[in-house]
């Protein structure tokens, strides 16, 4: 468990390894004043799998200001509870929305794959093609070619992207969803960058033969 403590309020991050948790990501605070509401909470920068998150305000009547001992008693309640709990959906895995089929390379291998993959994305189990995937928002993806993905990354390795109506990322529906990266990322021609695929991919085509 991490905490964060900010105007009395305090977020609660627990990440456990028999959860299967990916990631430990930083926390931050975020306000928004106007002249008819003030809104406080708290915010993942980064994008988490099996991870539970949350904030909690304590008050006082005399409203004076609360300690972070007092702060840190009541995340320590509350985690006692949580830590009750080895897997909150025993009978759920990543697995039972999406089916990977080993592949063969005819031409290539596995290293070239992770060697064309964002740098930050990478590496990721070759060898696959994958039916169903899902990205930071919930969104679905179609296809991944030649990799298989359990985790968020799917929105950066997968093709055939379906629109969510939560998400905030206009890229979500198309065929190479966010092959690009992040918003404002300087694609390179011939080289992968940060969460963005080279150039030389999103200009390519993928061929699918069957029968």
């Amino acid at each position: 468990m991490t905490t964060d403590i900010h105007n009395n309020a305090t977020s609660l991050l627990f990440v456990k390894q028999n959860w299967n948790s990916f990631g430990t990501p930083l926390t931050e605070p975020y306000n928004y004043i106007s002249s008819r509401s003030y809104r406080f909470g708290w915010r993942i920068r980064e994008a988490v799998s099996n991870t539970l998150f949350g904030y909690t305000m304590v008050s006082r009547k005399n409203a004076t200001l609360i300690t972070k001992t007092v702060i840190n008693a009541v995340s320590y309640k509350i985690l006692e509870t949580v830590s009750e709990s080895d897997n909150f959906c025993p009978d759920c895995t990543y697995d039972d929305d999406v089916l990977s089929v080993p592949v063969q390379f005819s031409i290539g291998n596995g290293s070239v794959v992770n060697s064309k993959l964002p740098p930050s994305v990478k590496p990721l189990p070759t060898g696959f093609v994958q039916f169903r995937a899902y990205g930071r928002t919930g969104s679905v993806y179609a296809m991944c070619p030649a990799v298989k993905v359990d985790d968020w990354r799917g929105e950066f390795v997968c093709i055939g992207g379906m629109k969510n109506p939560d998400s905030p990322y206009l890229d979500d529906c198309n065929d190479f969803t966010n092959w690009n990266g992040l918003p404002n990322t300087a694609v390179q021609k011939v080289t992968p960058v940060d969460y963005a695929h080279s150039q030389r991919d999103l200009d390519s085509t993928i061929m699918i033969f069957y029968r």
